[in-house]
C-alpha cells in the first residue's frame, strides 16, 4: 500500500478546517475505517517489540548532535528558540539521488537518511550513529488510513555503523534492512524506547531527526483546487529536538533544516545544508563508491558563530480573531 506523508496528512486536517471556506465536498471518512487499527495495536506483541528494541540500542550514546561550535545549550537567551533554513536542490542533484535510489532499489528517503548518517558520522568522530525518523505507520491500519484525519505517524531511532570500508550501496542496504525490521515494531511509542535504554546521562535518546515528506504543504492545496493558485500556504510547526531534516521529494526536492537557536546559529545551519549536499553529490558518484571518499568535518568547515536576528513566528490564529 502506498503510504501518506506526514504532510498529505497535516493537508488533509486543513482540508477539513477549511471545508467552511469552499465549495466542495469532502468525503468524511467512517469511524469504522480506524478499527483495524486499533485491533492491530491490541495485537501487538509488546515483550517482542521491546526485546527487539533493547537489542538495537544496546550501548548507544543518546542525543547525538553535530558538534557545530555554536551557542551552548545552557545558554540563558529567553528570546524566540527556533529558526528555520530553507534550499532547493539543483534539478540535477535531484535526479542523481532518485537514480541511485533507483539502482540499488531503495527509495530517495534511504538516501536521504543515508547522507545524515553521514553528516553525524563527519562531525561527531564516531562511526556509531543514531537519529531518529518518521514513518507513516500505516500498513496495517487498512485500506482507507491514508484518508483518516488523526495521529498515526511515530518517531523511531535508526542506528547504523558507517565504515569508511563500505560502499555506498552497502550502507544504503544495511539502512533499508533495518527500516524492514522496524515495520514489526513501529507501533511502540518513543516515549516507551526511552524507558527500555539505560541512559545516565539524562540527555534525551534522540538529538536530530529526519522527515521525508511528498509535496509542500501550498503544491497540494493547489493541486486539489484552482483557488488556491492565488493564495500562500505556510506551514509553521516545531518539533522538539535541536536539529530537524525536513525533506520534501517535489521535483527538485527541497531541503529544510529546523534548529533550536540556543544551540545553533544561523550560519551552522547553513553549514549544515552546505555539507549534507556535499554528501549527497558524493553518494550520487555511485553505488560502489567507497564511504572514505567523504572527508571528515572539523570546526574549521563551518562559518564563525556570530548570533543571527531570529524572526518569531505569527501568533496562533486564534490570538488575533480574540484581540
Amino acid at each position: 500500500m502506498k503510504q501518506s506523508s506526514p504532510t498529505n496528512r497535516k493537508i488533509n486536517t486543513l482540508w477539513l478546517l477549511t471545508r467552511p471556506f469552499q465549495s466542495l465536498a469532502v468525503r468524511l471518512v467512517s469511524r469504522n475505517s480506524i478499527r483495524p487499527h486499533l485491533r492491530e495495536l491490541e495485537r501487538r506483541d509488546v515483550e517482542g517489540s521491546d526485546a527487539y528494541w533493547r537489542a538495537l540500542l544496546e550501548g548507544c550514546t543518546p542525543g547525538q548532535v553535530p558538534d557545530l561550535g555554536g551557542p551552548s545549550s545552557a545558554s540563558s537567551d529567553r528570546g524566540p528558540d527556533h529558526a528555520e533554513l530553507s534550499r532547493t536542490l539543483r534539478p540535477e542533484t535531484s535526479a542523481r539521488i532518485v537514480a541511485l535510489a533507483e539502482q540499488c532499489g531503495v527509495t530517495p528517503n534511504t538516501v536521504l537518511q543515508a547522507a545524515w548518517a553521514l553528516l553525524l558520522d563527519r562531525t561527531q568522530g564516531t562511526s556509531d550513529v543514531c537519529f531518529g525518523a518518521t514513518r507513516a505507520g500505516r500498513h496495517a491500519a487498512g485500506p482507507e488510513a491514508a484518508e483518516i484525519a488523526g495521529v498515526f505517524i511515530n518517531t523511531l531511532p535508526m542506528r547504523v555503523t558507517v565504515s569508511d570500508h563500505e560502499t555506498v550501496a552497502s550502507l544504503l542496504r544495511a539502512l533499508r534492512e533495518q527500516h524492514l525490521a522496524h515495520r514489526a515494531h513501529e507501533r511502540t511509542p518513543l516515549s516507551r524506547i526511552r524507558s527500555l535504554v539505560a541512559n545516565e546521562s539524562g540527555s534525551p535518546l534522540l538529538g536530530t531527526l529526519v522527515m521525508v515528506e511528498g509535496r509542500s504543504l501550498q503544491d497540494e492545496m493547489r493541486r486539489r483546487h484552482p483557488d488556491w493558485n492565488e493564495r500562500q500556504v505556510r506551514l509553521i510547526d516545531q518539533t522538539s529536538f535541536p536539529l530537524t531534516l525536513v525533506a520534501r521529494l517535489a521535483d527538485p526536492i527541497e531541503l529544510e533544516v529546523e534548529f533550536d537557536t540556543r544551540r545553533y546559529t544561523l550560519e551552522a545551519a547553513e553549514g549544515v545544508i552546505d555539507h549534507l549536499c556535499v554528501v549527497l553529490d558524493a553518494l550520487c558518484d555511485g553505488p560502489e563508491a567507497p564511504l572514505d571518499g567523504i572527508r571528515r568535518l572539523s570546526a574549521e568547515d563551518w562559518a564563525p558563530q556570530s548570533r543571527p536576528p531570529v524572526i518569531p513566528d505569527p501568533p496562533p490564529v486564534h490570538d488575533a480573531v480574540l484581540a
